[in-house]
Formats: structure tokens, sequence, C-alpha cells
């Protein structure tokens, strides 16, 4: 179903061959990113769906571009997985946001209630109201994060001496003890 709801809008499921090598190598922009949020119920859609026979190798070239870059294969999975898991998750709170009542009077008292609070207040004057939470530049500046979180990944890997195996619990900088 969620391969027909994607067919339905047009859109591939999967990036052009080569796609995911050129976003994390830096060459280009990132992998194209399919959206969820082009129909109404793809998001919970996709949510439940489990690969089927007609979409193991799409899946396959996306492995492929990026094992061609150095990530062993259990993680470019993993690495697949968490940005899927980052769109569908934009995706519905999109729709719950869409659908939540206006309440104009409430968003004035808690920006009131905000403002008392140092932090938040700095952080709410920081950025341009809704924030980058909202809409598509929220979604596209959380991408971007995980995407620099790959691209670091990818970096310590080319920089791994050969033969020898770089721990696949991300990024050093994430480690508890890394330097």
């Amino acid at each position: 179903m969620a391969e027909a709801l994607v067919a339905r809008a047009g859109r591939a499921t999967s990036p052009a061959p080569g796609a995911a090598q050129v976003g994390v190598a830096g060459r280009a922009g990132p992998a194209p990113v399919p959206g969820p949020h082009l129909h109404r119920d793809a998001a919970l859609v996709v949510a439940g769906n489990r690969p089927t026979k007609a979409s193991l190798p799409e899946i396959e070239e996306v492995l492929d571009s990026l094992v061609a870059v150095a990530f062993p294969p259990a993680e470019a999975l993993r690495v697949i997985l968490s940005i899927g898991n980052y769109v569908i998750g934009c995706a519905v709170e999109r729709q719950a946001e869409e659908a939540r009542t206006a309440d104009p009077e409430r968003d004035t008292r808690l920006l009131e209630q905000a403002a008392e609070l140092p932090r938040l207040r700095a952080a709410i004057a920081g950025v341009d109201w809704p924030g980058p939470a909202a809409g598509d530049a929220g979604f596209e500046y959380g991408l971007g994060l995980l995407i620099e979180g790959v691209r670091a990944r990818h970096a310590e890997l080319l920089s791994a001496a050969p033969g020898r195996p770089v721990p696949a619990d991300g990024p050093a900088a994430a480690r508890p003890g890394a330097g």
C-alpha cells in the first residue's frame, strides 16, 4: 500500500542510482528523501509496512551506494532506517499540527509565560517564529543534522587504518569517553 501511495503521487520510492553516495561524500546535496506528507495517510501506512519482494532490489541499490563509499552493510541499513524514521516522525507531527484546533489565547499565554524563563526567552528570540521546528524549514534543518552526522561517520570510516574496523556505534563525538 505504501508503494501505491508513493506511485500515485508520481514519486519514486528510491533515489537515483548513486544518489546516497553523492550526498554522503559531500559532492552534491543529500540523497532525495521520499516525502510521506504527500498523502494524508502515507506516513502511518509507511510506518506499518515491511519491505515487499518488489522493493528489495531498490533497497539493495541504496545499500550498494552506501557500501561503495565504505559503510559496512549493517551500518548502511541503520542509516537508511534512521532517516526513514525521521521522515515518518516529521510527517506524523505535521499532520497532528494541521489537525490541531487553533487557540490564539493559549498561544499568547504560553509566550507570556515563556518570556519569564531566560533560556526559553533567548531561544524564542533567536529564531524566526514559529521557529526551526515548523514546516519545511524545520524538516530541512533536522535532515541536515542527520546528513552531517552521516558525513562525519563517513569521514571516520575513510580515515580508519586499513583492515582496522571502526566501531559502528556512531560518530566518535557521540560516544561516551571519546575525545
